[in-house]
């Protein structure tokens, strides 16, 4: 989705237009099958208890302060989709364009360095991961727009929540590079579980363990 687009999205009302562009885009991608038995292993835990294991094992992946917007109910998994943002430069760059590149099934987890002065997700994000089969977003940072996300049942896993946009002043870093989150180092499709006690992240090789 173009940054231009994110305009054509109303709060609570996705534009048709967009709609149609976020579920018929060529480029979405579909989980693997090593996806899908990797995340169907995590599907009957929860954070508490993938914790525990981690500990067992010597991996530090609880993310520390990084809390849900609410009590979900349900329990949160799926391959990390892995986003760094950095301070908006001159000409400016893209703010959201990578959720285009985002698989159905996915984790966006965003490093935006724990900043609490500016969001980097909003109702506009929330309605079209929602579109698009993305499974819910961890961040390392804040988020807005916060009724529209409980409304629709998206999972956001954030520092705090903050209405100041970040427009012109973050933007994308890159994509698909290790990250931190709440002090936890992420890489690319190591597996998140998250809930309402916070989040877990596995690394890929020892999810299986």
């Amino acid at each position: 989705m173009h940054d231009t687009q994110f305009e054509a999205i109303r709060e609570g009302t996705a534009s048709p237009i967009v709609a149609a562009s976020a579920s018929s885009n060529g480029k979405q991608m579909k989980a693997s099958t090593e996806d899908q038995e990797l995340v169907a292993l995590f599907a009957d835990s929860d954070t508490p208890a993938v914790s525990d294991a981690l500990d067992k094992l010597g991996i530090s992946g609880q993310a520390f302060g990084i809390m849900p917007l609410t009590n979900y109910q349900k329990v949160t998994v799926g391959p990390a989709f892995t986003v760094r943002y950095v301070l908006a430069s001159d000409p400016l760059g893209s703010v959201g364009d990578f959720i285009d590149d985002v698989a159905v099934g996915d984790v966006v987890v965003i490093d935006n360095g724990g900043r609490t002065d500016c969001t980097v997700w909003g109702n506009i994000m929330t309605q079209y991961a929602g579109i698009r089969g993305i499974t819910g977003s961890a961040i390392d940072g804040v988020c807005r727009d916060v009724t529209c996300a409980i409304n629709n049942d998206y999972p956001l896993i954030t520092a705090r929540r903050w209405m100041r946009t970040g427009k012109d002043r973050v933007q994308v870093g890159n994509i698909n590079q290790p990250i931190g989150i709440g002090k936890v180092r992420v890489e690319l499709r190591d597996i998140v579980v998250a809930d309402a006690n916070g989040v877990v992240v596995v690394p890929r090789d020892r999810a299986s363990s």
